[in-house]
């Protein structure tokens, strides 16, 4: 990239961008697609992403609803950074 293009450090770094899959929510299960967009967020910030979309939970069966987008919010720049929120999403998912 150096060599060919001249490259700065800035533009090698990798940016990626995650959406969560709306292929693996169920609608006979709408409850249970917070755990698994959820899970599906959290891996995706552990690997460092530096965009995230989720998806509602009740995207398979419809337009989502503003109770549905709400849940589907994160109100933290990154999890990761503190154990508090962290604990957080995961008792109120629990």
């Amino acid at each position: 990239m150096n060599e060919k293009y001249g490259a700065i450090e800035r533009s090698k770094k990798m940016k990626c961008h995650v959406q969560t899959s709306g292929r693996s929510l169920h609608a006979q299960e709408t409850d249970f697609n917070d755990i698994r967009t959820t899970l599906q967020a959290l891996i995706a910030i552990y690997d460092n992403a530096s965009g995230l979309h989720t998806n509602a939970y009740d995207v398979a069966v419809t337009t989502p609803s503003g109770e549905s987008v709400r849940r589907a919010l994160a109100m933290s720049e990154n999890p990761a950074q503190g154990a508090f929120i962290t604990d957080e999403l995961t008792d109120l998912v629990e």
